[in-house]
């Protein structure tokens, strides 16, 4: 990323270091206008996609179950082509956080992003594992080794000759020996257990013509973007919900379990749960679709709701056994009747303070920065209003974070031994409202403001 030029009024947002594009090894950098493919060994540039050329961009995994992000390019002159982004595996699931940090950024810039289904559920296979010779086939149908060619002594038998077969009388004579003593010993087992001989055990047979219902352990829905799950409630009917004032939400409830799919502009989330659960929708002025199905044949009935600022606009019920909810619903303005108040951070003591060798410039006087002071070398990484920048230098270092109220949060590491101070304050407005430090030898800082 050496060479990347951005324009006066583009900023870098998201750089993705380990990208595989058509089997080569680039590095991705999304900023706020364009996404930039750089070949890593060289670090030209190869490709440069603006967001307003992208129609759509759908994830998935491919066939070893790597995150994959396929990008289709319809630019206003020239033909449509499709870019697939791999996110090769890292450890901790940093690709998945990577894919998802990615698809954000995306949806933010008005591209429409879709998740689909994977192939397994299965942890990642590791990328020089699945190209292994020895995790391939080769068309052989055999099923087995051959059996070694050994004799019962022992000694080796000279070629892959089979024994001669034994006459067809005497293999007869065998198997009714054989019958007769299973028959024997039956009849004894049975005499010495006190029981008649036409007398039998009891035999449990399974019907397999129906489904046998079972219970489901309820299970947190997993959001596909920034779905906010909620602590479900006790159960109770639709009416009994306590939902908060802001924003859309959507409750099912019922006493047996029930599983489903909602989406919305881009946004999808399953459903598997029991009892009462509630869900907020990050989504307006939209409309919403899926279903809820009973996963139980009983005659109990099974409530949804959708409410936007506490206040219920749709609902719907059904008491059938293994009864459907289909769901097709506009929806406005998500409402907050309750804002949160805005937090006014508070000026703190200015120690500690960096080592007395740097050399200290004064804090810009308006907007958010972050200062990083170490006579060595440092790495970390800064997060804020969604998103994430990694950082890297030496000395004092200030980086301006784009965001007017909300949480600051990042990680600042050593690189050496040295017992000396390691700094990070946080400024608003060129007050500082935060400070933590470290002298331990390779030693590391983490910290988590609200400004």
């Amino acid at each position: 990323m050496d060479k990347l030029t951005l324009e006066s009024d583009e900023s870098l947002l998201k750089t993705i270091q380990k990208i595989i594009v058509s089997g080569f090894r680039y590095e991705a950098a999304f900023t706020s206008h364009r996404i930039i493919l750089t070949e890593r060994e060289s670090g030209q540039i190869r490709d440069e996609i603006p967001y307003a050329d992208i129609a759509f961009a759908v994830s998935g995994q491919n066939s070893i179950r790597e995150p994959t992000l396929t990008i289709s390019v319809n630019p206003p002159t020239g033909e449509p082509r499709s870019v697939e982004l791999v996110f090769v595996y890292q450890p901790a699931g940093m690709n998945i956080q990577n894919i998802e940090t990615c698809m954000g950024i995306l949806a933010k810039h008005q591209v429409i992003v879709q998740k689909i289904g994977t192939r397994s559920v299965a942890g990642p296979v590791n990328r020089i594992m699945a190209v292994s010779p020895g995790l391939k086939t080769d068309g052989d149908k055999r099923t087995r080794s051959l059996v070694p060619e050994m004799t019962i002594m022992g000694s080796a038998r000279p070629g892959a000759q089979l024994p001669q077969e034994e006459s067809q009388t005497g293999s007869y004579l065998f198997g009714i020996g054989v019958i007769v003593m299973i028959l024997a010993i039956i009849a004894m087992g049975t005499f010495l257990a006190g029981q008649a001989p036409d007398e039998s055990a009891p035999v449990t047979r399974q019907n397999f013509s129906a489904p046998v219902p079972t219970k489901t352990v309820a299970a947190p829905a997993i959001p596909v973007t920034t779905a906010i799950p909620v602590t479900p409630a006790p159960a109770g009917t639709a009416s009994q919900i306590t939902v908060p004032p802001n924003g859309i939400w959507l409750s099912v409830t019922s006493p047996g379990n029930f599983v489903g799919t909602v989406k919305a502009k881009g946004w999808e989330t399953a459903i598997n749960s029991t009892g009462t659960y509630l869900i907020q929708m990050p989504v307006q002025n939209t409309l919403i679709e899926g279903s809820v199905e009973k996963m139980d044949g009983s005659g109990e009935t099974m409530d949804i709701a959708i409410y936007n600022g506490g206040n219920r606009i749709w609902t719907s019920s059904t008491a059938k056994p293994y009864g459907m909810v289909d769901l097709h619903i506009e929806v406005g303005a998500a409402v907050i009747s309750n804002p949160a108040p805005t937090p006014v951070p508070t000026e703190i003591a200015a120690a500690p303070t960096p080592d007395t060798s740097l050399t200290l410039q004064p804090v810009p006087a308006t907007g958010v920065w972050v200062r990083v002071a170490y006579p060595g070398n440092f790495t970390g990484t800064i997060r804020a209003n969604g998103f994430e920048r990694e950082v890297s230098g030496s000395g004092v270092q200030d980086y301006q974070v784009s965001l007017a109220t909300g949480t600051i949060e990042g990680f600042i590491a050593k690189e050496d031994g040295s017992v000396k101070d390691l700094v990070v304050q946080v400024y608003r407005e060129k007050t500082l409202i935060s400070v933590v430090n470290t002298s331990i030898p390779r030693g590391s800082v983490e910290f988590l403001t609200l400004v």
